[in-house]
């Protein structure tokens, strides 16, 4: 998380393109960052070495994460259609 604020103090000057998307664009990568550590040495604790897998630009496989926040529905759509929960990764 150390690292997170790091990237929160200069995103102002170094990055500004980060405000043209959501905030969980941003913020997302950390917490999986946090995740792929936590997994490691857990790991590593039992005796298995599992080092983290980074996405590969070749298996066009992306993913995205939208906050409850993000989304709006506004009154013509909300009767049109039965919304289908669905996990996308």
């Amino acid at each position: 998380m150390d690292l997170k604020k790091e990237f929160n103090a200069l995103k102002a000057t170094e990055f500004p393109f980060v405000y043209e998307v959501s905030k969980y664009a941003t913020q997302q990568p950390f917490l999986n960052l946090n995740l792929a550590f936590q997994k490691f040495f857990r790991d590593l604790k039992q005796g298995v070495v599992s080092y983290p897998r980074f996405k590969k630009k070749r298996d066009n496989y992306g993913s995205y994460y939208i906050g409850g926040d993000q989304v709006m529905l506004s009154e013509t759509n909300k009767g049109s259609k039965k919304l289908k929960k669905t996990h996308l990764q």
